[in-house]
């Protein structure tokens, strides 16, 4: 391996934003990234003084050791304890919780393990906050709901008490203007959404809310209406109202306004015999909550696809890389055997030593387009290019790559077009390398450009191999390899990584495909 590919893969470990950990079979630790330095709070000297259980608080230590020994046993890649709470321990005593993924992979004859750890406290604290928020909200309905029970009772007792039709009307009035004023006071201090009092036809009794101004409601002349009338989805709550006048069966249901996602909760009211007579409806704004949730879930199923990537590149890594690594070793040795004047041996050793290294170095560039992707921080940054200058110019760097007796014809107009350079020329290095490389000696490669009305067809055709037409929905699949291809070198990203590139440039790409007769690639590139 030469220094740059030992450069880029110092890289990609020094910069991860994960700790990264190898440890052998005694756990002692024998590598460690900075993140995961800075993760426990060591210096990477201090790092490789100590064991794995180290880092695990005490309690856990003596388990852990039995998890270690049993995982050597049968090494495979995987998710540490799925299901359950990690923690580690950091140099000054605290504790904090962890994620932890597991990958091995052979050196010199020695199995070792290579942990990824990601510090999981921000999730954790969040995944609290929004279960404390829940029970909050729970509290609260309790509270309103005993409160409402509370004062309808007094003023029931109070109706009892009356002697005279004018005091029992009097006191009537005075308790319906001090409900309402409950009522008022209640909604108006509710901070997100609306509080709403139903008879047992479902009309409005009483409605207010601090969200009743965003949704244009108001509510002196709503009192009467039809709540099934004001909603937008009246038939599911249609049968939730039904079930708690006919059942008194309170509900809990999820509804969409106006862009907005409500919590609406129903109870049951009673008067003093017991008796159902009206139903109090709290309608909780939880947009915020929801856009947290699923912030979380986009951001766990990041991690877990970023994971895999990291858990497949361990394997595929150690797998790939085994191979050229094999073969730069064994001609080395045997340059070093052919006397002076056997220079013609030693071409041919050397030559295989920097196709080795090709390899190596297509592999890494791989991931790293991938991670780039799935970052992010892939930019589309049109100019103005001539087509036909460009093809060339792949055609010329790629002479050197090609197998004996291939060319590449390039065939049409030469348009001038507004696009990304970087991203079309990998497009077309990756889609030309594939067509070499899955053909046979001395067959040629076409490109063939064609002007349609809003947009050029570029079509890249070989006369090798072809994809089994079972396998042809999967090609552009990450890490997929067709049947026919499992003895040709490669990573299963080319292909992935060129739709990426083609959906960033705003184009399509398609393909057909026969058996032993070849593929044709057509990639539709826009005129602007």
């Amino acid at each position: 391996m030469d220094s740059e590919d030992y450069d880029l893969l110092k890289s990609i470990f020094t910069s991860a934003s994960e700790g990264i950990i190898m440890i052998n079979k005694t756990g002692a630790i024998l590598l460690s990234n900075p993140s995961a330095e800075r993760l426990f709070q060591y210096k990477a000297a201090d790092m490789q003084l100590l064991t794995l259980e180290d880092l695990v608080p005490e309690r856990f230590r003596m388990m852990h050791v039995q998890h270690r020994e049993k995982y050597f046993e049968s090494p495979k890649s995987r998710s540490m304890a799925s299901g359950y709470d990690l923690w580690a321990l950091r140099k000054d005593g605290s504790e904090f919780p962890v994620e932890i993924s597991l990958s091995c992979i052979e050196m010199d004859g020695d199995t070792l393990a290579v942990a990824f750890i990601i510090d999981v406290t921000l999730r954790k604290q969040q995944e609290q906050d929004l279960k404390e928020s829940r029970l909050k909200l729970k509290e609260y309905a309790d509270k309103l709901q005993e409160r409402v029970r509370e004062r309808t009772r007094e003023l029931e007792h109070l109706n009892l008490g009356l002697q005279s039709q004018v005091q029992e009307r009097k006191m009537a009035e005075s308790a319906l203007i001090e409900t309402q004023k409950l009522y008022n006071a209640i909604a108006e201090n509710f901070p997100n959404g609306v509080i709403s009092v139903l008879d047992l036809d479902f009309k409005y009794i009483f409605i207010n809310g601090a969200e009743l101004k965003d949704r244009g409601w108001d509510p002196d002349k709503l009192i009467g209406r039809s709540y099934l009338a004001m909603a937008k989805q009246p038939g599911l709550l249609q049968a939730q109202l039904q079930a708690l006048r006919e059942n008194e069966q309170e509900f809990s249901q999820q509804l969409s306004l106006n862009g907005h996602t409500y919590e609406v909760h129903g109870v049951p009211l009673y008067d003093d015999e017991n008796d159902l007579y009206q139903m109090l409806l709290v309608e909780e704004n939880i947009t915020k909550q929801k856009k947290a949730e699923e912030e979380i879930l986009r951001s766990l199923q990041k991690e877990k696809e970023l994971n895999e990537l990291k858990s497949r590149f361990v394997s595929m890594a150690s797998h790939e890389f085994r191979t050229p690594l094999s073969t730069i070793l064994s001609s080395v040795s045997l340059i070093g055997k052919y006397p002076d004047d056997a220079r013609d041996k030693r071409e041919k050793h050397i030559d295989r030593i920097k196709s080795a290294i090709s390899n190596m170095t297509n592999i890494l560039n791989d991931f790293l387009s991938i991670g780039k992707l799935e970052e992010g921080k892939i930019e589309y940054c049109p100019e103005k290019i001539n087509l036909g200058d460009m093809l060339r110019h792949v055609s010329d760097e790629m002479e050197g790559t090609l197998k004996e007796g291939q060319s590449i014809e390039i065939l049409g107009p030469e348009p001038e077009l507004e696009t990304d350079p970087k991203l079309m020329k990998n497009v077309f290095i990756n889609l030309l390398s594939n067509a070499s490389k899955y053909s046979d000696e001395g067959k040629l490669i076409t490109v063939r450009v064609k002007d349609k009305t809003q947009n050029y067809l570029v079509e890249v055709i070989d006369r090798g191999y072809g994809i089994p037409e079972d396998e042809q929905s999967n090609i552009f699949t990450r890490f997929y390899r067709a049947g026919n291809a499992t003895n040709i070198q490669g990573t299963g990203l080319g292909l992935n990584i060129v739709k990426k590139y083609v959906e960033l440039l705003q184009g399509s790409i398609t393909f057909e495909s026969r058996l032993n007769e070849g593929t044709k690639f057509k990639l539709t590139i826009p005129k602007r």
